[in-house]
């Protein structure tokens, strides 16, 4: 199939979910998914489908993102092996879309946790393309393949590169996203943040774990923007994190900050625990760009107004990521077409 031909297809492949995603199944598909793993809420379904279809499977933004690239059509097919994440729906996405734009064969290993959505969207690449479709295989086990991308925590990671280490691979491990704050965000800023954080109940890689402030800041504001993510008091999963953090700081007499569903602790780490965000005081910029740049092999994005000093990302960005952004700052594209 010619690159005109998948990117057509793809972009097709995005107005079908677009126009399924309220129907019946894919309603019921969302009761399954959130049954098999209670983390995936229908309305951050809904958000990473909408990032899926809006973002990547948009047929002028495939155009723009494969335009720097040469993708030949003589271009050998190679068999990729993909070890899909678990944290946040559908989140192995990207790297699928990769190896089709690329011409190759993807054989993927779904995470326990997210089953049941990949295998409904490939069932409907079907209906438009089964050509395409066959370029998709799931297995349990990776046994013949030519190149691997696997997304997983620091001690998997280990365990990745010697399973692969054979062949050409991408290994991805945890990171985390921080966001810098000045004291002068707006109203809707703070609302743009809260949602950084709190989206996917803070589970992805591009979730805002930390926040940097300055000193005096007032965090009113914030914790007041934090209420429109209030539903989040309604899954217990949640819920139970942050009524066993608060205990924790309560016992050993740790200073916090509370709305009643999320907790502000100082720290110095940058991984916070579900349901608290650590913040750090900072007295300049440049000071603050010598503690990222310490940490930036473990770090994913950092949101907040440009400056001179650290590159950012504008607030309520974070969750949406288009194509050209790739996690940890590794080409998945350009590592593909090189095999």
């Amino acid at each position: 199939m010619k690159l005109e031909d998948r990117i057509q297809t793809l972009g097709k492949w995005g107005e079908l979910i677009k126009e399924r995603s309220t129907s019946d199944q894919y309603l019921l598909a969302f009761k399954k998914a959130y049954q098999l793993n209670p983390w995936f809420i229908p309305d951050f379904i809904k958000k990473s489908l909408a990032v899926i279809v809006d973002n990547y499977l948009n047929e002028t933004k495939l155009q723009q993102w494969v335009s720097p690239y040469k993708i030949y059509a003589d271009n050998p097919s190679r068999s990729v092996a993909l070890v899909m994440a678990g944290n946040i729906p559908l989140v192995g996405f990207h790297d699928l879309l990769s190896v089709l734009i690329s011409g190759h064969k993807a054989i993927i290993k779904v995470s326990s946790k997210d089953q049941v959505l990949p295998a409904l969207l490939h069932q409907q690449l079907g209906e438009i393309s089964p050509e395409l479709q066959e370029n998709i295989k799931f297995t349990k086990k990776h046994t013949e393949f030519d190149a691997a991308i696997a997304t997983g925590s620091d001690t998997s990671a280990h365990i990745f590169r010697y399973l692969y280490k054979n062949v050409p691979h991408i290994i991805r491990r945890n990171r985390n996203s921080v966001a810098i704050l000045n004291g002068n965000e707006s109203k809707q800023e703070l609302d743009y943040l809260a949602s950084d954080i709190l989206c996917y109940f803070g589970l992805g890689c591009r979730s805002i774990s930390k926040i940097f402030i300055p000193e005096g800041y007032n965090f009113e504001p914030l914790l007041s923007a934090f209420n429109h993510y209030d539903f989040v008091m309604n899954y217990e999963k949640y819920m139970n994190n942050y009524r066993y953090y608060k205990s924790i700081y309560k016992v050993n007499g740790d200073a916090f900050l509370d709305n009643g569903f999320i907790l502000l602790h100082e720290d110095l780490a940058f991984s916070s625990p579900i349901s608290v965000v650590y913040y750090e005081k900072y007295n300049s910029f440049e000071n603050l760009k010598n503690v990222l740049d310490e940490h930036k092999d473990h770090l994913q994005i950092v949101v907040g107004e440009h400056n001179a000093f650290i590159p950012c990302i504008p607030f309520g960005s974070s969750q949406h990521p288009e194509l050209w952004d790739y996690a940890d700052q590794t080409d998945t594209l350009q590592f593909l077409l090189n095999l």
